[in-house]
């Protein structure tokens, strides 16, 4: 078999780039983490209070009857929708009194904030 082995088609210069490459690529992203660790208590704070938020929103929702207004928080909403839908049974919508044009599934809300 040896008659058909050949030398490595890739060279040394080849790899060192890549080499190179990967290093930068390490530093940048240590960079970044060095960056970011002081504010990471504030992002966490601020994910909570979401959290916090959407939970509120979603329990004075689900006790409110559709069409009426309630308060979670220091914020007022109107829930929108019927009291049960066929197509989304979980679907629990709201609109904030402040943005009448906006409506949002409380539900959802509340779960986005939680695998936030």
């Amino acid at each position: 078999w040896s008659r058909w082995a050949a030398a490595c088609p890739i060279s040394e210069a080849d790899v060192r780039g890549y080499l190179k490459e990967t290093r930068h690529r390490q530093a940048r992203m240590q960079q970044r983490t060095r960056t970011l660790v002081p504010v990471v208590p504030r992002l966490v704070a601020a994910a909570e209070d979401r959290l916090r938020q959407a939970e509120l929103v979603l329990a004075a929702a689900r006790e409110t009857e559709p069409g009426q207004e309630f308060t979670a928080g220091s914020h007022r909403y109107r829930r929108t929708g019927r009291a049960t839908s066929h197509w989304r049974p979980t679907a629990v919508f709201v609109t904030p009194l402040t943005e009448p044009e906006t409506r949002f599934d409380a539900e959802c809300e509340e779960s986005n904030a939680f695998w936030t």
